[in-house]
Formats: structure tokens, C-alpha cells, sequence
């Protein structure tokens, strides 16, 4: 394991992990999953027992941090971005993980 961390730490150079990860939200993410899982920011809401707004809200700023339109709201529901499918790629590996590791 140390010497995986070795390389990877290499592999990342100068950038400063905590200063990223201090961007990072797992709400954010868990939000952002649930709404693309149901196409809906109500039923993400509903089935998250939280307000419209706070799920919307959480979604606007991971966005914001990410610089990127994730989501399009339509009259069908809402459909990914391009960004928001590379995005979503990110947040299924993080889900699991987070799974994986409470299990």
C-alpha cells in the first residue's frame, strides 16, 4: 500500500489535495446522483426526505465548483449534460466506494 501511495502521490505532484478535497461534498454528489437516478429533482427530494430547494441547491453548487452545467430541466424531467455525464461516471465510482467501505 505505501508504495502505491508513493506513486500516486508522485502522480499528483504540487497539487494540493486538501485544499481540492476541502471542495468536496459528499451531499453534493448524493444529490446530484439521486436526481439523475429518478430524472427528477421531486422524487430525489422526496426520496432524500428533503426539501426541492435544498436539492436543488445542493446540484447549483456543485456546478458552481465545478464550473459546469451538469443537469437540463425539461418538460419531461431533467437529462444530463455532457459535463454531467462525465460527472456522473466520478459519482457512481464514489458511490460504490462509500458503500464498499460502510459495509
Amino acid at each position: 500500500m505505501r508504495a502505491y501511495n508513493n506513486v500516486r502521490m508522485a502522480a499528483i505532484g504540487k497539487t494540493d489535495i486538501a485544499a481540492q478535497l476541502a471542495h468536496a461534498n459528499l451531499n453534493h454528489l448524493l444529490y446530484f446522483w439521486a436526481v439523475v437516478q429518478t430524472c427528477s429533482v421531486t422524487v430525489a427530494s422526496k426520496r432524500r426526505f428533503v426539501s426541492q430547494s435544498s436539492v436543488s441547491e445542493q446540484v447549483r453548487i456543485l456546478e458552481t465548483r465545478l464550473k459546469a452545467k451538469l443537469l437540463e430541466r425539461t418538460s419531461r424531467g431533467v437529462v444530463l449534460t455532457p459535463a454531467g455525464e462525465l460527472v456522473m461516471k466520478y459519482v457512481q465510482q464514489v458511490v460504490v466506494l462509500c458503500s464498499d467501505m460502510f459495509r
